[in-house]
């Protein structure tokens, strides 16, 4: 053999190996990956039920109930996250999951719960939902109810879970049945237009925020835009009676029974002064159907004393921060809770008022209390009368968040950012009540769009960005403003907030990627002065981190 031959072999062989070894390493990702999606889509335990012996509480339990879930927030649906983190809060505080018999037995024979009590829900019933809660409630051995409408079984949507999936689910125990009806539709819509619409689908109606007034089918007379009933009280009791009797004959077909749990849309409008006539055939229906009903919503406590069929829950909204639900759990129970802080070093920097907050990578949550503003300021803060801000403002749009920039040294006028409506506002507000206005433009189009925002105060003059869009330039700004600082505030704008009860206004402003840094004369950064963005390691960890479990949850719902 020649010595090019031997060459030539030995370099296939070298060749060959790192093949190998390369199949072989993909080969055991492709498994680890496997293994990791049919973990998270497979219920393995049980669910384990409390020590009944231990329960003694015959005074109250509370109740949740989510719309649904998704991988990310959406306008109707909270985050798999974020529901991790709030069923991981509710679990801390010692709270144990009830069934729809607990609840009976709690009413019908005065059977005691456990102390801290909590009967959960999910609502709509989506797929997603399911496969993103189920690995939770294994995780904490909580026991849900999937709501679904009957309308919906045998649907070719493949967003909603079907019976032979819903009856699969019950299996482990920790799922049960309910039902928010038989259809989701709209009568009586007056819309932004001023355009009447006497019914709408769930299809037709995606557009309810712009809607002036509109109900739900199954809660008053379909009228006309005058107000005037275009049916008869007979013709109204005939059609809401069709959609009881196809909930009893649909479920009974596919289920094989009616779930015990019914959650009527809308909320708060049955035993509220609706129609009597209307209000009768609804009320009939729902006590023949059905063992418990969640009427209202808004509160999440139910005593002994309620009746089972116009009990309460508290209904999430997808933008709700951990402590916005610990908040309102307070407040409702009359209880002091533990709130969740989150990075605790973060936290020394900052002196916190009026609210509390949770510090996340690259992200601040401050949360309100009930129709309070909340603030908070950095510590022992020196920054130069040259600075740069850039920051991202996350909060939803039914509430106000500000970054206080500076003042004068007597008061007499302070500088500011607000973010109200999508709308971003540079004001300058004098002692006197005066607001100057340097700057208001839409800062973007969705409710629960971020805004990054990036400002420079350079010898007496700011510039402002938006999503790297300049919108103000080298705009002066009042002299006599001198003592600079950093400032985060954020409170509820009341009339605007429709998740909220009357008097409850609590209020989640998110503050993200905070950087603010000290600038020479030409604008040009001497000094970092505080950041809470990720660096180097910490930054590729959490990049890691984060692509992975957007990869399974992916994965999850393609597969």
């Amino acid at each position: 053999m020649s010595r090019r031959t031997a060459k030539v072999n030995k370099f296939v062989k070298r060749k060959n190996r790192r093949k190998l070894i390369r199949t072989i390493l993909q080969f055991i990702v492709l498994i680890a990956v496997g293994y990791w999606i049919v973990n998270a889509l497979t219920t393995i335990n049980e669910y384990e039920e409390g020590d009944r012996a231990s329960w003694s509480n015959t005074k109250q339990f509370i109740a949740v109930s989510y719309f649904g879930v998704a991988r990310s927030a959406t306008s109707d649906h909270m985050a798999k996250a974020e529901l991790g983190a709030q069923l991981k809060a509710l679990k801390d505080h010692g709270y144990e999951t009830i069934s729809q018999q607990d609840i009976i037995d709690f009413y019908e024979k005065g059977s005691p719960l456990p102390d801290k009590a909590l009967y959960l829900a999910f609502e709509d019933g989506r797929n997603d939902s399911a496969l993103f809660s189920t690995k939770l409630l294994e995780k904490y051995n909580y026991k849900a109810t999937m709501l679904s409408y009957a309308s919906k079984m045998g649907s070719k949507q493949g967003k909603f879970l079907q019976p032979k999936e819903l009856l699969s689910m019950t299996k482990k125990g920790f799922w049960e049945l309910g039902s928010n009806g038989y259809r989701l539709a709209y009568i009586n819509i007056l819309d932004k237009d001023e355009r009447y619409f006497p019914l709408l689908t769930q299809e037709e109606f995606y557009n309810k925020q712009d809607a002036f007034y509109y109900t739900h089918y199954l809660m008053d007379y379909i009228r006309d835009v005058y107000d005037i009933p275009l049916e008869t009280k007979t013709e109204m009791q005939e059609r809401i009676q069709f959609d009881y009797d196809e909930m009893e004959r649909i479920y009974t077909s596919k289920l094989g029974y009616v779930p015990g749990t019914y959650m009527i849309m809308h909320a708060d409008t049955l035993y509220n002064g609706m129609e009597s006539a209307v209000e009768e055939v609804n009320d009939r229906n729902i006590r023949e159907l059905f063992n418990l009903h969640f009427n209202r919503e808004g509160k999440l406590l139910n005593t002994a004393g309620a009746d089972r069929y116009d009990l309460t829950r508290v209904q999430p909204a997808p933008y709700w921060r951990t402590n916005h639900l610990l908040m309102k759990l307070s407040l409702d129970i009359g209880e002091d809770v533990s709130f969740v802080l989150g990075d605790e070093q973060e936290a020394e920097a900052w002196d916190i008022d009026g609210g509390v907050a949770e510090f996340q990578p690259e992200e601040i949550a401050l949360t309100t209390r009930p129709g309070e503003a909340a603030t908070m300021k950095l510590k022992d803060l020196k920054h130069a009368d040259n600075f740069s801000l850039k920051l991202t403002i996350g909060g939803h749009s039914s509430g106000v968040q500000l970054v206080k920039l500076g003042a004068a040294a007597d008061g007499s006028v302070k500088l500011q950012l607000r973010v109200e409506n999508e709308h971003v506002y540079v004001e300058q507000l004098y002692a006197n009540g005066e607001v100057e206005r340097l700057l208001g433009v839409r800062g973007k189009d969705a409710a629960l769009g971020d805004i990054p925002v990036e400002l420079q105060m350079v010898n007496g003059q700011m510039t402002v960005a938006i999503d790297n869009e300049l919108v103000m330039e080298q705009e002066q700004i009042d002299p006599a403003i001198t003592n600079w600082n950093m400032e985060l505030e954020a409170y509820s704008l009341q009339e605007e907030n429709r998740w909220e009860d009357e008097g409850d206004h609590i209020y989640d402003g998110v503050f993200k990627a905070i950087t603010l840094s000290n600038l020479d004369s030409n604008g040009q950064v001497t000094e970092q002065v505080y950041s809470n963005k990720l660096e180097a390691w910490d930054k590729l960890v959490f990049t890691i981190k984060s692509t992975y479990n957007s990869l399974i949850d992916w994965a999850i719902v393609t597969f």
